[in-house]
């Protein structure tokens, strides 16, 4: 995955890690992709991009309460 390559080249870049969430995300790697999402936040907590996306991984595995 080259998206990992990116991370570990430029570990501190939070849209390397973003693109890694999605990329989780999207092969309902629910658990590591959550994990990247905060990573993300703890990066650049202005990036606004992951909240959105982490409300969806929420309501997609049914933890409504942090979806809100």
């Amino acid at each position: 995955m080259y998206i990992r390559q990116a991370v570990a080249l430029q570990p501190s870049e939070p849209k390397h890690h973003y693109k890694l969430a999605l990329t989780l995300h999207e092969q309902e790697r629910y658990e590591e992709a959550e994990a990247a999402y905060r990573h993300v936040l703890t990066l650049n907590p202005r990036y606004a991009a992951p909240y959105f996306d982490l409300g969806i991984l929420y309501e997609e595995i049914e933890r409504y309460a942090e979806a809100a």
